[in-house]
């Protein structure tokens, strides 16, 4: 049992008694990493009688670690162009390809320049555990939007009918 013996689950309506019909079975392994077991009487809901039992089981977590990448939604597009086109004029010139060796080369070239551009023009992006990957700057931009909106509400809120009212819940939708 991981409950310890002799704490009390329930105090009764009626009478206020303490009772423990509850107990907390588990194997011998899971034991083993149970850190706590124990009843919270200050969390107990309104209008039950039973109380919380809380547990805590250790159980580590190897969290990968996001690796870094190239932000391309933030990408300045005219500079990577520009950056690419001059790299490309770089190259030797188009010539008919004959052999694999020349197509190899060729591929090589191209994903070279390709490769240089995106290092030179696009940021690297740095992941948090905790980001959100659909999260993206026009979200970001409609959040600040409808939080100004929120604030000006907040502030006409003893005029229903002004015009803001519509406005912040138009916006709060397409958010």
């Amino acid at each position: 049992m991981a409950l310890p013996k002799g704490i009390p689950t329930l105090k009764h309506f009626v009478t206020k008694r303490y009772t423990r019909p509850d107990n907390v079975w588990c194997t011998a392994g899971i034991l083993e990493d149970i850190t706590r077991c124990e009843t919270d009487t200050y969390l107990q809901p309104p209008y039950t009688d039973h109380f919380p039992i809380v547990t805590i089981v250790d159980m580590p977590q190897v969290r990968t670690l996001p690796t870094p990448s190239h932000n391309f939604r933030m990408a300045d597009w005219e500079a990577f162009c520009e950056d690419l086109s001059t790299r490309v004029l770089e190259m030797p010139e188009p010539a008919e390809i004959t052999t694999k060796e020349e197509l190899q080369e060729a591929a090589a070239a191209l994903t070279n320049a390709m490769q240089e551009t995106i290092k030179a023009t696009i940021k690297v992006n740095k992941p948090c555990p905790n980001s959100k990957r659909w999260w993206n700057m026009e979200l970001d931009n409609l959040r600040r939007e409808v939080n100004k909106l929120s604030r000006l509400a907040y502030r006409f809120r003893a005029f229903p009918e002004h015009e803001c009212h519509e406005e912040h819940r138009l916006q709060a939708n397409e958010y």
